[in-house]
C-alpha cells in the first residue's frame, strides 16, 4: 500500500492532440452506486471539469448499487427496494450533492420531486423532515415500545458547515445528562406553577420528558432537586475547566468530568433504583444517563479526544461500554442494541454475534444525534432510485456523463508486453446484451406519475427481441451474479486508448473477483480485500388495507429499530403511496410497511456457476418473511392480527385480482435477499480502520477508489460515507473538492 495522497493524481494525459484542442482524459468508473456517482458529481464540478471524458460502467439496467430501487408495473407501479433507505439529518455531503442536482435537473415545479425540499410546498418536495422514532425494549418477556419524537431545528442538510470537535461532542454529552435530569424537574415546576427552573435549549430529549414527569414529579422532593443541581452545576463546571488545547489535558480534568456525571447516576439509582424493572420510565431515562455517562468517561479515559477514534477501533462497541461501567440493564436494553441494528453489525449476518468497532460507534452516534440538522430523519417521497439516482443520472448525463448499461466489468490488468507494471493496463468487459435495431443508446427511466423512474425489469423494448424472449424465457436477472446467460461480447478496454484513469466503486466483497492480479503484485491491496468484512441484508415489504390506525397503532409514522429478529428495523412508508399507481386496485393499499435485517451467510457461498443458488435464498428469506409475520405483528398492531396472538391476519394483505387469499397473499407482496458480492453490506467491525484505504490507497498510481468501505470520518456503511468515498476519489483525480465535511474526524 502507498502512503495515504490527498493530492490529485499526476497521471499525464495522453500526448495526441486533436485539431480540436487536447485529447480529454478518460475515466472509467466501474459501478453506478452512491460512490461512482459521488465520484463523477465530484469530477464534473471542478474547474477541470471539461479537461475529463467520464465512462460509468454499469451491468444491468440501472444505477444505484446497494440503492438500487425498481417500479413493479405489473403491480401497480409499486417501489420495490434493495432494502429500508431513510436519509440521515446528518448526511451532509449527501444532501449537499443533492441539493446541487435538484436544481441542475430543474423540473417543472408542478410535478411531485422538483424540488429537494420546499416547506412551503411539500407535494413537490423529494425529502421531508422526520423525528419520530420507535425502540423496542425486550425486557420481562415482552416487547414494549420506547417513542421519541426529536425536536426539529432550524439548520438545513447540505449547508456546509464543519462538524464539532470530538471535545465537543462530550460537552454536549455532559449537557445530555443534565437535559434529562433537570428537565423531568423542569416540568415538574411547571406543575407546581413555578417558573422555568432554569433557560432551556431545544433538546432532542424535551418531548421524551414529557413521558418521565409523572413518576420524577412523585419521588423528588425540595431537597433532592438542590441535590441534583448541584451535581450537574458540578458537571458543567468540570468539562468548562477543561483546556481546550487537549494536550493540556490531565487525568485530574477528566476524573472531575465523568465523576461529576457519575456522580449524577448514583443520584438516579439511589432514588429509583427499586422501581426501574416495574416503571418502564425512569429505566428509559436511567438507561439514557447510563448511556451517556460511560461514553464520556470512555472517552476520556482512552483519551480519544488528543489521539482519535482509531484508538479504540479494535474493540467491540459493547465491550467498550462495559469496560467504562455502562450496566448490563443498558448493554441488553435498547440504546445498544439498537446501534447494532442500525448498522446490521452482525458477524456473518447472524444475530447472536455483534460486531460493531468502538470507533465506528462513536463516530456514527456522535454525527447523528449531535449533528443532526432539520431533522434527525428525512424521509424520501419516492423510491430510492427515484429520489436519488434519477436526478443524478439526469444532472450528469447533461454534463457530458456516458452510461453502459448492461457492461459488466470482470477484470482489471496490470500486464504489459509481459510484465507487471504499476498502472492498469486493461479492462475486460462483458457486453451482455445487444440493443433493438434503431436504438444507439439505452434510456433507462420511465415517468411514473410525473416522476422520472427505474424499472424493477429492464425497458425490453430497447434490447435485441430475440435476447429478450430467451432471457423472458429462462427468467434471467441481469443483475446477478450466478445469471445463466452468457454475454454477447467480451471487450478489452485499454489503457490510453479506452481509459487512462480507473475508479474502483464496487466494494472488496466484489472487487475481488476482477482484481487477481493486482491480489497478486499488491499485498497491501490484497491485506484489504481479505479484511473488509461484509454480510447479506434482507428486506421485506407489505401492503395492507387498512390503516395504521385501523391496526392498532395509535401513534405517528415511525421508523422502528430494536426489534425482533431478522426483521428486526422497520418503518411506516405510507408517503410512497401517493407515487405509487392503485387506481385498478379494489380495495386499494392504505399502508406500506418496510422491514429489514440480516440473515447468516449460506455456507459456503457457492461460485458463480451454481445458477440456482438465487432462487434457493429467495425461498429461504421468503419463509423467514412468513415465519416473522406469524410471530410478531402484534406487540406492534394488534389489530393486525388474529384475535390475542402474534400472527398478521393475512387476509389484510393486499391481494391483487387473480391472487390466492390468506398466507399465500403474501406471495404478492416483496421480499429480497443482498446476496450479490457488490450488494452486501460492509461491516464496521473492530480492527478494520487499519485496512480502510484511502481514494489513492493503492500501489496502482491510475487506480482511484471510492464507496463506504473507504476510510472516511464515518467508517461504517451509509450513503453518506459512500458520497464522502466518491467524493475522496474527484478530490484524488482533481482536487475538488477542497474539503469533505466531516471527513478530518
Amino acid at each position: 500500500m502507498t502512503a495515504d495522497n490527498d493530492a490529485p493524481s499526476k497521471e499525464p494525459a495522453a500526448t495526441d492532440s486533436p485539431a480540436d484542442g487536447p485529447r480529454k482524459k478518460k475515466i472509467a468508473i466501474i459501478g453506478g452506486g452512491c460512490g461512482g456517482m459521488a465520484a463523477a458529481w465530484g469530477i464534473t464540478h471542478s474547474p477541470e471539469a471539461d479537461q475529463y471524458d467520464i465512462t460509468v460502467y454499469q451491468y444491468g439496467w440501472r444505477l444505484g448499487g446497494k440503492g438500487a430501487s425498481g417500479r413493479n408495473a405489473k403491480l401497480g407501479e409499486r417501489i420495490e427496494e434493495h432494502g429500508l433507505h431513510i436519509w440521515g439529518g446528518m448526511y451532509e455531503n449527501a444532501f449537499q450533492v443533492m441539493r446541487g442536482a435538484y436544481a441542475e435537473v430543474d423540473r417543472d415545479p408542478s410535478l411531485p420531486l422538483s424540488a429537494w425540499y420546499d416547506p412551503d410546498r411539500p407535494e413537490r418536495s423529494a425529502f421531508l423532515p422526520h423525528n419520530y422514532i420507535t425502540l423496542g425494549e425486550y425486557f420481562d418477556g415482552a416487547w414494549s415500545p420506547w417513542h421519541l419524537e426529536l425536536p426539529r431545528n432550524d439548520e438545513l442538510p447540505g449547508d456546509g458547515h464543519l462538524l464539532p470537535s470530538i471535545q465537543d461532542y462530550i460537552e454536549m454529552a455532559v449537557e445530555l445528562i443534565g437535559e434529562v435530569v433537570l428537565g423531568a424537574d423542569f416540568l415538574w415546576g411547571i406543575e407546581k406553577h413555578e417558573g422555568p427552573v432554569r433557560d432551556e435549549r431545544p433538546s432532542f430529549l424535551h418531548r421524551l420528558l414529557e413521558l418521565f414527569a409523572a413518576p420524577v414529579r412523585l419521588a423528588l422532593t425540595e431537597a433532592e432537586h438542590a441535590i441534583v443541581r448541584k451535581h450537574v452545576s458540578k458537571a458543567r463546571q468540570a468539562f468548562e475547566d477543561l483546556p481546550k488545547d487537549p494536550q493540556n489535558h490531565t487525568q485530574a480534568h477528566y476524573d472531575a468530568v465523568h465523576g461529576a456525571t457519575g456522580s449524577i447516576l448514583h443520584w438516579i439509582m439511589d432514588l429509583f433504583g427499586h422501581v426501574l424493572e416495574r416503571n418502564a420510565e425512569l429505566r428509559r431515562l436511567y438507561m439514557i444517563v447510563d448511556f451517556a455517562h460511560a461514553l464520556i468517561k470512555g472517552v476520556l479515559h482512552d483519551r480519544i479526544i488528543s489521539e482519535g477514534f482509531d484508538v479504540v477501533d479494535g474493540v467491540e462497541f459493547t465491550d467498550w461500554l462495559r469496560q467504562h461501567g455502562a450496566s448490563e440493564l443498558t448493554l441488553n436494553g435498547p440504546l445498544s442494541r439498537g446501534w447494532h441494528d442500525f448498522f446490521f453489525a452482525y458477524a456473518d449476518g447472524d444475530p447472536a454475534r455483534p460486531s460493531l468497532s468502538a470507533a465506528s460507534g462513536l463516530r456514527t452516534l456522535f454525527r447523528y444525534a449531535f449533528t443532526y440538522k432539520g431533522a434527525f430523519f428525512w424521509k424520501m417521497q419516492a423510491g430510492m432510485g427515484d429520489t436519488i439516482f434519477s436526478p443524478m443520472y439526469q444532472a450528469l448525463e447533461a454534463r457530458g456523463v456516458k452510461f453502459a448499461f448492461f457492461h459488466r466489468v470482470e477484470s482489471l490488468g496490470i500486464r504489459a508486453d509481459g510484465g507487471a507494471t504499476d498502472q492498469i493496463q486493461t479492462l475486460t468487459v462483458s457486453r451482455q446484451v445487444d440493443l433493438a435495431p434503431g436504438v444507439d443508446t439505452y434510456r433507462p427511466l420511465k415517468n411514473v406519475k410525473g416522476v422520472p423512474s427505474w424499472p424493477s425489469e429492464p425497458l425490453w423494448e430497447q434490447l435485441d427481441p430475440a435476447q429478450v424472449e430467451k432471457l423472458q424465457a429462462g427468467q434471467v436477472n441481469l443483475e446477478s451474479w450466478w445469471a445463466d446467460w452468457t454475454p454477447v461480447e467480451t471487450l478489452e478496454l485499454k489503457r490510453g486508448q479506452d481509459f487512462d484513469q480507473v475508479i474502483l466503486a464496487v466494494p472488496p466483497s466484489a472487487s475481488r473477483f476482477m482484481t487477481a492480479e493486482l491480489m497478486e503484485a499488491d499485498q497491501g491491496w490484497r491485506r484489504v480485500v481479505d479484511n473488509i468484512a461484509s454480510n447479506q441484508t434482507i428486506a421485506m415489504q407489505f401492503w395492507l388495507t387498512e390503516t395504521l390506525e385501523e391496526l392498532g397503532w395509535d401513534h405517528p409514522s415511525t421508523v422502528g429499530t430494536v426489534y425482533a429478529d431478522l426483521m428486526n428495523t422497520w418503518a411506516n412508508m405510507d408517503q410512497l403511496l401517493a407515487r405509487e399507481e392503485w387506481r385498478d386496485q379494489d380495495p386499494p393499499p392504505r399502508c406500506v410497511i418496510y422491514c429489514c435485517g440480516t440473515i447468516p451467510d449460506a455456507v459456503p457461498i457457492p461460485p458463480r456457476s451454481e445458477h440456482g443458488f438465487p432462487a434457493l435464498q429467495d425461498e429461504r428469506v421468503k419463509a423467514t418473511s412468513v415465519d416473522w409475520l406469524s410471530s410478531n405483528i402484534g406487540p406492534l398492531w394488534p389489530k393486525a392480527a388474529i384475535g390475542g396472538t402474534p400472527q398478521l391476519d393475512w387476509a389484510l394483505l393486499l391481494t391483487p385480482e387473480g391472487a390466492q387469499p390468506g398466507q399465500l397473499a403474501f406471495d404478492q407482496q416483496y421480499w429480497r435477499i443482498n446476496i450479490d458480492p457488490s450488494e452486501r453490506y460492509v461491516l464496521s467491525v473492530p480492527g478494520m480502520a487499519q485496512y480502510r484505504p484511502k481514494a489513492k490507497g493503492t500501489a496502482f498510481g491510475n487506480l482511484i477508489l471510492a464507496g463506504d468501505w473507504l476510510y472516511t470520518g464515518i467508517n461504517a456503511g451509509c450513503v453518506e460515507a459512500a458520497v464522502m468515498g466518491g467524493l475522496q476519489a474527484s478530490k484524488a483525480i482533481t482536487g475538488y473538492p477542497e474539503r469533505i465535511i466531516g471527513d478530518d474526524l
